[in-house]
């Protein structure tokens, strides 16, 4: 995932992330490449900075952090900025 997130923040592309999960031989799960939709979802996903929900109720939990804040705000403003 940290992989995925640094290389979206210098490449700014979501192909470029795909290509470089290709390169590396990753696949989902069910052994499928990533597609760049759910590259998006994990892209802009806040459980990765931390931060969880469970019926409406938003927590965080500082053990489970994958990705900086700070790295996770600058793809924000990447896909802000494409948009």
């Amino acid at each position: 995932v940290q992989c995925m997130f640094e290389t979206f923040r210098k490449k700014k592309t979501r192909k470029a992330v795909f290509d470089k999960l290709i390169q590396n031989g990753y696949e989902t799960r069910k052994g499928k490449p990533f597609d760049t939709g759910f590259i998006k979802r994990i892209l802009t996903s806040r459980r990765y900075i931390g931060q969880m929900w469970y019926s409406g109720i938003q927590w965080e939990d500082k053990d489970i952090i994958i990705v900086n804040r700070h790295v996770w705000e600058d793809v924000q403003k990447i896909f802000l900025e494409k948009e």
